[in-house]
């Protein structure tokens, strides 16, 4: 099993999500990329399955330390004393993240106390720079911005991993050639996004040269409006260690989407709640989605002794046969 890392270099805002836009391209999003682009160059889904049987990891950031990148992982929802949203923490590296499954599994996941360096406010939140989370028992973890991360690590994130942007466009009411301006809200990453790619040598090359053609063609929503569009590079992962092959009957991290399937100890876990909603497809030949809630990147979750992962779930969303695929890329502790 190969394990590879592509950087993506967004030119333009990127607009993915359902209902709402979202900060985080979900791994179903990479999937359903993947493939519309083989559909279109193989001209038949002859390929699909070898996609499917891909695992991929939601588009998430990094930041460059030394030779390598380290991945930032969504927060998951972690009890705490104070409120985390004030205190604007949001991600956090794969090795703290790391950390968190063994506090998970010690029962001691829960902030006692959050101690920056420098005093922020309700509606003074860019000041925030660095300081120390204390977990019960006495762990603790360090941060600076918006990234939670290991005390030791040499971390250095932006002030603002990513940022809302809004676009004014005009649309011609063909009827009445009057004018529409409406808004199209996306965002616009501050740092490199990453996808990690893992799977047999032959798929993940594969998969490499489908994003070589996606990066032009754009990823998510609004494409014609030139929102999605990036540049690719490869690079080398921080901490692959911890990325793993098979699980049972402990605590992981997710780096991309799954569902809710026998096997995952729902009260045990910590979990980044989506959903899928609303209509999909091209303007001309849309269609409805089910209603889907489904598990988001770096939730924290408990197979037990029942479940194994990875296991892919692929739904058919309608009779267009457009496919939710459900692989993620997992991480765990190796100790």
């Amino acid at each position: 099993m190969q394990i590879r890392l592509l950087m993506l270099n967004f030119r333009t805002p990127y607009h993915v999500g359902w209902k709402v836009p979202e900060p985080i391209i979900e791994s179903i999003t990479v999937h359903r990329a993947l493939v519309y682009t083989s559909t279109i160059i193989e001209g038949s889904d002859k390929r699909i399955q070898e996609i499917i049987d891909l695992r991929t990891s939601a588009v998430l950031p990094v930041v460059k330390h030394e030779n390598c990148y380290k991945l930032l992982i969504p927060l998951p929802p972690i009890p705490s004393k104070i409120p985390l949203k004030k205190r604007a923490l949001k991600y956090t590296t794969l090795k703290a993240a790391v950390k968190l499954l063994r506090l998970a599994r010690t029962k001691t996941l829960f902030i006692e106390e959050v101690k920056e360096t420098t005093m922020i406010g309700y509606k003074d939140v860019d000041k925030a720079d660095s300081g120390v989370v204390l977990f019960e028992g006495g762990e603790k973890l360090c941060y600076r911005n918006e990234v939670i991360h290991e005390c030791e690590e040499n971390v250095n994130p932006p002030k603002r991993i990513v940022e809302k942007v809004d676009v004014y466009v005009n649309r011609i009411d063909r009827a009445t050639n009057s004018a529409d301006v409406y808004k199209i809200s996306g965002f616009k990453p501050n740092t490199k996004l990453g996808v990690i790619l893992h799977g047999d040598k032959e798929i993940v090359e594969y998969a490499t040269r489908l994003f070589t053609v996606i990066e032009e063609l754009g990823i998510g929503g609004m494409r014609t409006r030139g929102f999605g569009k990036f540049v690719i590079e490869q690079g080398y992962l921080c901490d692959q260690e911890y990325i793993k092959t098979t699980c049972s009957h402990e605590y992981i991290v997710l780096l991309g989407s799954y569902t809710y399937v026998n096997g995952i100890n729902i009260e045990e876990s910590y979990i980044n709640k989506k959903s899928i909603m609303g209509y999909a497809g091209p303007v001309q030949d849309n269609y409805l989605l089910p209603y889907l809630d489904f598990i988001g990147s770096g939730s924290i979750i408990y197979i037990d002794k029942d479940g194994m992962l990875p296991k892919h779930y692929v739904i058919k969303t309608s009779y267009v046969g457009a496919l939710m695929i459900f692989n993620p890329v997992i991480a765990g502790d190796t100790s």
